[in-house]
């Protein structure tokens, strides 16, 4: 799950969500929304907080995560 803050600027950050919680979006939105809100009133002390576009909000797993993130989501030709 990606959620989005912005401040001065705009920045995502990721948490893990299972695969029950993802149908959620065509079954219980309003379950969802407040998952997300949770994630973002804990921010990076959230239990389920994967990384961050904010590097440094990252630990050393993270920023691996987060290389991995970006690397798996470019297109490929």
């Amino acid at each position: 799950m990606i959620v989005i803050i912005c401040h001065w600027f705009w920045f995502e950050r990721y948490y893990l969500i299972s695969k029950e919680e993802y149908e959620w979006f065509d079954s219980a939105i309003q379950k969802l929304d407040d998952l997300a809100h949770d994630c973002y009133k804990q921010g990076v002390k959230h239990p389920r907080f994967y990384c961050s576009e904010l590097e440094c909000e990252n630990i050393t797993e993270q920023v691996t995560n987060l290389r991995t993130l970006l690397t798996n989501s470019k297109p490929t030709e």
